[in-house]
């Protein structure tokens, strides 16, 4: 890993769950999709990294790292050869980027990242977090 990139603000996504979660907040939201046998992409992490420090903005940028094996939508992609990363904006997939192709990432996070002088994102928004909100609400209608 090069010197000063570190990897340690990639959260792990252990399931199809706490993906959801994730998904259900506001922002954007960069998904490194890997197998058990390949692991997380090294050669990313430098262009993540500064990208990362130049937003400074954990809630409106976040970096998500999960198993391919461990999550439904994406266990077809598991025993790829190469990463694999998609960008959600606010719940919704902007960008399916395949391989480390730094330019495609700053252009997918530049292109969908809140402008200084708009409001923040509204969750009704994000169609994740309505379909979870029904879901709940049903479910409580049911007990």
């Amino acid at each position: 890993m090069p010197a000063g990139a570190s990897d340690s603000y990639f959260v792990e996504v252990e399931d199809s769950e706490a993906l959801d979660e994730k998904l259900c907040e506001k922002g954007i939201k960069v998904i490194e999709v890997y197998s058990d046998w390949c692991g997380p992409c090294k050669s990313i992490v430098e262009m993540l990294d500064q990208e990362r420090k130049e937003t400074d903005d954990p809630v409106s940028l976040q970096f998500l790292r999960c198993k391919a094996s461990s999550v439904e939508d994406f266990k077809e992609s598991d025993n790829r050869s190469q990463p694999l990363f998609f960008v959600y904006n606010n719940g919704t997939q902007v960008a399916q980027i395949e391989g480390p192709d730094g330019p495609a990432f700053i252009k997918a996070i530049k292109d969908n990242f809140p402008q200084p002088d708009a409001s923040v994102q509204d969750l009704e928004d994000n169609p994740k977090f309505v379909a979870r909100r029904e879901r709940l609400k049903t479910q409580a209608k049911e007990t």
